[in-house]
């Protein structure tokens, strides 16, 4: 009988040792399982974070353009309003040296005049 029961205590051993075996694969299988989950978590966490980032960097490159954009529209106006200046300046300029231009003409006109007219002796 002796030898009856260490086959038995072997088969008993065989299938505890395959008993904790596939124990052990359970809680590996549970730890993978588990671990899946914090990851599909974390990775549902880091989408939004990222688009929450997507939306700020094109708000910025938005904010960025719209400054950009005036910018240019306040260097075009103030270049439009130096031109305008210089374009009154040249009519100014312009009308003035027609008037002298006039005067000038008046004065000829006046002295040949006065040169036109005989001395009474």
């Amino acid at each position: 009988m002796c030898r009856q029961d260490s086959k038995n205590l072997l088969k008993i051993g065989a299938e505890l040792k395959q008993f904790v075996y596939a124990d052990m694969k359970k809680q590996n299988v549970r730890a993978i399982i588990e671990q899946n989950k914090q990851l599909i978590m974390e990775n549902g966490r880091l989408t939004e974070e990222n688009d929450v980032l997507r939306k700020r960097i094109a708000s910025i490159d938005e904010n960025a353009i719209i400054r950009l954009r005036n910018q240019k529209n306040a260097e075009i106006k103030e270049l439009q309003d130096r031109v305008g200046k210089a374009e009154s300046e040249a009519v100014r300029s312009g009308n003035k040296a027609y008037s002298e231009h006039q005067r000038a003409e008046n004065a000829e006109s006046r002295v040949r005049e006065m040169l036109a007219i005989p001395k009474i002796k």
